[in-house]
């Protein structure tokens, strides 16, 4: 689960959290730390879902189990420090 419950730095200049909805990837970082969470479409059914984190020079894809989703990247609301592209 994520919580868009996050510090933000400066509405809309800095967001905290990009949505990218053509690729269904919401991206974040968090000390040091880059995260992005990402839903893989074929056609409109969500294929495979998970996570890649990028720290000290090394990229972990964390694939995430297609049963246990709930809702989508696509349902997130207009929230101040989401920015959607």
């Amino acid at each position: 689960m994520v919580e868009f419950n996050y510090p933000i730095k400066t509405v809309y200049r800095n967001p905290d959290f990009l949505l990218f909805q053509s690729g269904n990837e919401l991206q974040f970082k968090n000390k040091g730390a880059e995260y992005k969470i990402y839903q893989v479409l074929k056609g409109n059914k969500i294929e495979s879902i998970g996570i890649i984190v990028k720290f000290n020079g090394k990229e972990t894809n964390l694939k995430g189990d297609i049963k246990t989703l709930k809702g989508s990247l696509k349902n997130i609301p207009n929230l101040d420090n989401v920015v959607k592209k």
